[in-house]
């Protein structure tokens, strides 16, 4: 019996190791950055669900993020100036995305390959790009899908209220998108609602 139980523990144990390394895990998330979506409640932390990037490929190594990041995409990330601490931010920009920044050292960004750009949904409270530039997707963990606790809500793949995504027409090169700011005043860009 003993025998048995060790067995069936052992296994368990392995297939828990392995989906938490390989395929999910949850994640308590701190801080006002990604305000109302996640800790809506000021003095209470949020779980979040998050779905690494998995493909049965990935036990040998990670599927490129270029082929799975969407605009919009909630994801978990190491911070790219403290590998010891992680952060939860939006997708604005992908690689080849011009993006308008809001208080970066340069007031438009093109993203390079292999990089995005991300943001908190709550951009006055937030350490994201606009304070360090684009960001390595070697970086990002996973996407997250779910607020699971105090609430369960579901997480959607939306730009911020605060953008919105422009298409580019440009004669001498192909168009390409602009990640543009919501405000009254016009981009220096020529471009076209999407």
């Amino acid at each position: 019996m003993l025998k048995l139980c060790l067995k069936y523990s052992l296994i368990t144990s392995a297939v828990f190791i392995t989906t938490w390394d390989k395929i999910c895990y949850f994640s308590r998330v701190d801080g006002a950055s990604m305000q109302p979506l996640i800790n809506s409640h000021h003095n209470k932390k949020d779980f979040v669900f998050i779905i690494r990037p998995f493909s049965f490929g990935s036990f040998f190594g990670r599927p490129s993020m270029e082929n799975i990041l969407q605009r919009g995409d909630v994801v978990s990330l190491i911070s790219p100036k403290n590998p010891k601490e992680c952060f939860l931010k939006r997708v604005v920009g992908l690689p080849g995305d011009l993006v308008r920044t809001i208080s970066y050292k340069k007031k438009y960004v093109l993203v390079p390959e292999g990089h995005c750009w991300l943001e908190g949904d709550n951009y006055l409270k937030s350490y994201d790009s606009n304070a360090f530039g684009c960001v390595p997707m070697a970086l990002v963990l996973g996407q997250a899908k779910a607020v699971i606790f105090p609430r369960l809500t579901p997480i959607k793949s939306d730009l911020p209220d605060h953008r919105i995504l422009k298409k580019v027409e440009n004669d001498n090169q192909d168009s390409g998108y602009l990640i543009d700011i919501k405000t009254n005043e016009s981009s220096d860009y020529d471009a076209v609602d999407e």
